[in-house]
Order: C-alpha cells, then sequence, then structure tokens
C-alpha cells in the first residue's frame, strides 16, 4: 500500500507540475463549382495542390514570425533570443489534416480540411486558429482569382 501510494503522489504532483494545454480547431470545407467545360483530367488534385501551396506559406517563416509577434506566442522561448526555437515549435503545435477526399456532388467539388493549434492560453489558441483559417480562406480566394483571370477567354478585337 506504501509503494502504490508513493507512486501516486508522484503521479499526481508530475499531473499539477504540467501547464494547462489547449487545443482549438476549425474545419474548412472549401467548396467549387466545376464546369464541365472547364474540366480537366488532372483537376481532380487541383485544390489539394492549391491546399498544399497555402499550407507551405502558412509554415513559412515569414508567416509564421508575424503570427508569434502578433499574439506573444512562447514568450519564454523568444526571451532567450531563439526565435528559430519558437518557429520550430509554431510548426510542431499547428496541425493541418485532410478529413477525406474531394467529394463530387451534383457540380459541386468539396474538400474538407481540419485546422488545429495546441498552446497554453485558451483565448490565444482560439485566435490563432482562427487567423490561420482566415489566412487559408483568404488565399484560397485569391488563387481562385487568379486562375479565373488566366483561364477566362481574352476579348477579341473587332475587325478593321
Amino acid at each position: 500500500f506504501v509503494a502504490f501510494a508513493t507512486v501516486m503522489a508522484s503521479a499526481i504532483s508530475f499531473a499539477v507540475y504540467l501547464p494547462d494545454l489547449y487545443q482549438a480547431s476549425a474545419l474548412v470545407l472549401v467548396e467549387r463549382q466545376v464546369s464541365e467545360a472547364v474540366v480537366k483530367a488532372g483537376a481532380s488534385g487541383e485544390l489539394e495542390s492549391r491546399l498544399q501551396i497555402i499550407k507551405q506559406e502558412i509554415l513559412s517563416r515569414s508567416r509564421l514570425t508575424e503570427l508569434v509577434e502578433r499574439f506573444n506566442l512562447y514568450p519564454d522561448l523568444r526571451r532567450g533570443g531563439s526565435l528559430e526555437a519558437a518557429l520550430d515549435q509554431s510548426r510542431r503545435d499547428i496541425q493541418v489534416d485532410l478529413t477525406g477526399p474531394e467529394q463530387v456532388s451534383g457540380r459541386t467539388k468539396t474538400v474538407a480540411f481540419r485546422l488545429s493549434y495546441t498552446g497554453e492560453a485558451r483565448e490565444t489558441v482560439a485566435d490563432v486558429t482562427n487567423a490561420i483559417a482566415a489566412f487559408y480562406v483568404a488565399q484560397n480566394d485569391r488563387m481562385r482569382s487568379e486562375e479565373a483571370t488566366r483561364t477566362a477567354p481574352l476579348p477579341r478585337k473587332p475587325p478593321e
């Protein structure tokens, strides 16, 4: 009984010593209209490719530095003068997981992915997750607009 009590007391004191961790996640659905005239053989992976590009942008040094400074993330790591350690930790704390393959129903393609962020402050975790989700949505809209501009037919000049 004494050995059991000692082990339990050690486990409880260790659990109390650990910091509270919070995780926020956002489920992002990306839909787009599909026109049979525009569909190409390789178009099925186009959306996933665009999302991977956006993920790489989110995890880039400049974007993570902006997030770390904007939300004052990892102050202990940064206090030691190591921004690189804070960036590495943020890369581990941000997760992006596709929740399923593209689903085609009617003329709409849908893909869903889950963004999550883990941290020690409840409000900050929610704010960071929302900022990342907003960035994904804004970048996806920007890339779709650029794609639409490239694929739109150019106006023809009237014959002279």
